[in-house]
């Protein structure tokens, strides 16, 4: 088992900011942005590790005394061509391996062409050790602030809801070596995770979502995802080593428009970094 995570740093950035709000000609526009990586980091006073899932939630998270602090960039909206971008930071609370950890995360959408209006979003989660796994239930948005351009609310995806596990399965002694373990995530979740045709029916239901894992080396792996609705592809680099600064380029709508997506986050605890 790796340890603690910080598995929602980007997750919940941009989770539920539609590409309405940076304008739009048609319902086709009226489509939330996908969650750009989301930032992993290793136990306490060892190195950090590369992120396991992107554009999903996973089921490791935030303890007590964690931080994360980040920011996603996509070259264009889903629907609309031109660039947006957002933040998040958050914190932890509790401990998952004790009994449960806590995540809160507090998103602000798209800083280029809109500004103030974000969301927050919580995650409980719970490892299992001998397992090396973790399961968590969460709320994206739950709470939200300000208006996108052309609507009357910060984000038209809605608070979306999700259960999700995740396994870290070593393939070598150590996991930190080239090819040295698979990580597995595999969830459901209503709100952003469903379907196009869903969202654009007005469906109240849940949709599955998954992703997959493989640690190149110590400071990359590489990942693929399923949203609920398309596919999202990426590399997860520490380029400073054990130092917990995560970069995650990947190209994401691989089915439909696939489009260029950038993440950036650092973990942090109380006193130092991890």
């Amino acid at each position: 088992m790796t340890g603690h995570r910080i598995g929602a740093a980007l997750a919940a950035l941009l989770a539920a900011a539609p590409a309405a709000a940076q304008g739009g000609d048609g319902p086709r526009d009226r489509w939330r942005l996908p969650a750009p990586p989301t930032l992993e980091v290793a136990a306490r006073g060892h190195y950090a590790a590369p992120a396991i899932t992107v554009g999903i939630p996973s089921g490791f998270g935030a303890d007590w005394a964690d931080g994360f602090v980040g920011a996603g960039f996509q070259h264009r909206t889903r629907w609309r061509d031109r660039p947006d971008a957002g933040l998040v930071a958050g914190f932890g609370v509790g401990s998952a391996r004790r009994n449960v950890g806590l995540e809160v995360a507090v998103s602000q959408f798209g800083t280029i062409h809109s500004c103030c209006r974000g969301g927050v979003s919580v995650k409980a989660h719970r490892l299992i050790v001998p397992a090396g796994a973790s399961i968590a239930v969460g709320v994206e948005n739950g709470a939200t602030w300000g208006h996108a351009e052309g609507s009357a609310h910060a984000t038209d995806a809605g608070t979306s809801v999700y259960l999700v596990g995740s396994k870290v399965i070593r393939l070598r002694r150590d996991p930190a070596y080239p090819l040295g373990s698979l990580s597995v995530t595999a969830g459901v979740g209503s709100g952003r995770f469903r379907t196009e045709d869903q969202v654009f029916a007005r469906t109240r239901t849940v949709n599955p979502f998954g992703g997959l894992s493989l640690r190149l080396a110590r400071p990359a792996s590489l990942l693929a995802t399923w949203t609920g609705q398309d596919a999202t592809a990426a590399v997860s680099v520490l380029p400073l080593g054990r130092v917990p600064l995560l970069v995650t380029p990947g190209v994401a709508d691989l089915t439909t428009r696939p489009r260029f997506i950038l993440g950036v986050g650092y973990g942090f605890t109380l006193g130092g970094s991890i």
